[in-house]
C-alpha cells in the first residue's frame, strides 16, 4: 500500500463514473490455510466481493517471487491458474508492473494479457477497448476483447504469439499472428506533471504509516545493478536522464 503507483493507478480507475477498482491482497500465513480449510473464496477489501465475480483483475508485480503468489491468488479465489482453461464466466487476469517489464514469459501461462511500459499512459485506451467488448448486450467474448487489446501500444497477448525455445531453454523465437507487432513497445509517461502521483489511501498497517507520500522525480543516475526498475527503463540517447526510477519523497 505504500507504492506510488499502485495508488496512482487505483485512483485513476477510480475516478471515472463507470468503473469500480477494489483491493484484494494475498492472505497473511496464519489466515491462509484457513481460507483452504473453509474454501471461503477470496474477496475485495471494499466491498467483500468473490474476486470471481469481477470483470477484471489487475495484478501489480514488481518481484519475482511474487509469480507464486499470482498462482496462489487464483487459487483461493477459486480461478483457474492457467489462462486457457478460463472462458468468459471468469473475470480477464492482467499484469503489469517492473517484474513483467523485465520478462513475462514466465508468467504467460497464467496472464491473458501484460501492459508493459507506464500504466498511466495506456490506461485510457485499455478502458475504451473494454467498454466496447462490455457493451455488447452484457456479452464477454474473450477472444474478441483479447485482440482488440493486442492492437494497443504496449499490450502484449502470449495467446496470439508463437513462442519456440533452444534445448537449454531459452527463447529461439516469437512469431507473432497476423495484425500483432513482432515486438511490443513499452509505453511511456512523456510528461510527469500528468499524473501527479501521491498517497490517497492511508492505513496503520502498511510501511510508511503517519506519512504522506508524494513523487517528486522518476530519475535515478545510479543504475545500480540490482536495480531491475532502474534498467528497464533506460531511456533513449536524446533524453536528459540515464534511467527511469520512481523516487518517493516523504512528506511529514
Amino acid at each position: 500500500m505504500s507504492n506510488l503507483g499502485f495508488q496512482t493507478l487505483y485512483q485513476i480507475l477510480n475516478a471515472h463514473d463507470d468503473v469500480v477498482c477494489e483491493r484484494a491482497f494475498l492472505p497473511e500465513p496464519e489466515d491462509l490455510q484457513e481460507y483452504r480449510n473453509t474454501q471461503t473464496p477470496l474477496f475485495s477489501l471494499e466491498s467483500q466481493k468473490p474476486l470471481s465475480s469481477f470483470d477484471i483483475l489487475a495484478f501489480s508485480i514488481s518481484f519475482e517471487n511474487d509469480f507464486l503468489n499470482v498462482l496462489t491468488l487464483l487459487e483461493l479465489a477459486h480461478i483457474p491458474s492457467e489462462s486457457h482453461l478460463r472462458n468468459e464466466k471468469y473475470p480477464w487476469v492482467i499484469a503489469g508492473g517492473v517484474a513483467v517489464f523485465l520478462n513475462p514469459e514466465p508468467m504467460s501461462q497464467f496472464v491473458d494479457l501484460f501492459i508493459l511500459g507506464e500504466a498511466e499512459e495506456v490506461i485510457e485506451e485499455f478502458l475504451e477497448v473494454c467498454r466496447q467488448t462490455l457493451s455488447k448486450k452484457g456479452k464477454r467474448e474473450k477472444d474478441e476483447f483479447l485482440r482488440n487489446l493486442g492492437r494497443v501500444e504496449g499490450v502484449y497477448v502470449p495467446t496470439f504469439y508463437r513462442v519456440t525455445y533452444t534445448e537449454a531453454g531459452k527463447i529461439r523465437a516469437m512469431n507473432p499472428e497476423p495484425g500483432f507487432p513482432r515486438k511490443v513497445k513499452r509505453r511511456w509517461v512523456p510528461k510527469l506533471d500528468q499524473f501527479p502521483a501521491q498517497s490517497t489511501l492511508f492505513t496503520p498497517d502498511t510501511e510508511f504509516k503517519e506519512m504522506a507520500l508524494v513523487e517528486v522525480n522518476r530519475g535515478c543516475p545510479r543504475g545500480c545493478r540490482f536495480c531491475a526498475a532502474c534498467f528497464v527503463t533506460i531511456l533513449s540517447e536524446t533524453e536528459a536522464s540515464p534511467c527511469l526510477n520512481r523516487f518517493q519523497g516523504k512528506l511529514f
